[in-house]
């Protein structure tokens, strides 16, 4: 009977701990500044505080707001961008799904479209995503 318990146990400590390294990251709050696709700088600017963020183009009427939801358990840290609020009322409700991270300071992100299934595969899959670049503002 003590095993049975002590296996549920590590079980619920194993899942606890595991949902929580998917949930937020503090290396990520902040915000960052950057562009996309090799544009000028300072384009974009990203603001994560918990699970929430607010990615904002600087010069256009161009936003996205929601929860964000993380795994850095991957070989490949995977990112989700859970819309709730956006310029485009149409993306509202949708996901889009991501890749990242953090070398040197720079905060790299590859996302593929709001809706999209398919999340990108590598830092070098270009078509059908948007590669943000980031410092820390």
């Amino acid at each position: 009977m003590k095993s049975h318990s002590l296996t549920i146990s590590i079980i619920i400590f194993s899942v606890t701990l595991l949902f929580g390294a998917c949930s937020n990251c503090p290396e990520l709050e902040g915000t960052w500044v950057g562009f996309t696709d090799g544009k000028s700088p300072a384009d974009w600017s990203l603001t994560i505080k918990g699970d929430q963020y607010a990615l904002i183009r600087e010069d256009s009427n161009l936003w996205y707001r929601g929860q964000i939801k993380l795994n850095s358990n991957c070989v490949l840290k995977k990112i989700d961008f859970e819309i709730t609020d956006a310029s485009n009322r149409a993306y509202n409700g949708k996901t889009t799904l991501g890749i990242y991270r953090i070398e040197e300071g720079t905060l790299t992100i590859v996302a593929g479209n709001p809706g999209g299934q398919l999340r990108p595969l590598s830092f070098d899959e270009i078509e059908k995503t948007v590669v943000y670049i980031f410092v820390r503002s």
